[in-house]
């Protein structure tokens, strides 16, 4: 009988989005992840359902500029360090933030923390009311298997998202 060697989780790929930025119905697709993530399902492309969501908003979309981008790559680098998770990318966008992380903790976890530091430094440098839905629910925890995921991953967050985006000169922390 054969069986297949176990594969070494070497990383994990968190990405998620500001809030209102990626609905489901978008022309883009989505996954609805309702629990158990390996239950998810392909969420097909469907105005009328981002149509019904986007109704549902509690307020208009939520896009980083210049500043809060800053204000959360620190407060998330800050959360790594203190965590002691190594960062081995981040690529904070105006509507969604990648980071390739060492899997010391459970994913889940991970993402949550880190969208906790970035709104609350958010808010402790007065860039956004108290009361302001930053990021959707939840997000995406990729699990990497093997060195080549990892690196395909790195790749990606670094130089898959398109052209840098300039930071604030001098966050307000």
């Amino acid at each position: 009988m054969y069986i297949a060697p176990m594969r070494e989780l070497c990383g994990l790929m968190l990405t998620w989005t500001t809030y209102g930025t990626w609905l489901h119905g978008d022309e883009r697709g989505a996954y609805n992840r309702k629990g158990d993530t390996l239950k998810s399902h392909y969420v097909a492309p469907d105005p009328r359902l981002e149509d019904l969501h986007r109704r549902r908003m509690k307020s208009d979309a939520f896009i980083l500029d210049a500043a809060m981008r800053k204000v959360v790559r620190l407060a998330i680098e800050e959360c790594c360090a203190f965590r002691g998770w190594p960062a081995l990318a981040l690529n904070v966008r105006t509507n969604h933030v990648h980071i390739v992380v060492a899997p010391h903790a459970k994913g889940q976890d991970m993402l949550h923390d880190l969208k906790a530091r970035a709104t609350r430094k958010l808010r402790e440098a007065g860039l956004i009311a108290a009361k302001q839905s930053v990021w959707t629910r939840s997000g995406s925890v990729s699990r990497l298997y093997g060195e080549a995921s990892v690196a395909k991953a790195i790749k990606y967050t670094k130089h898959g998202q398109g052209p840098d985006l300039p930071e604030a000169q001098q966050p307000r922390l």
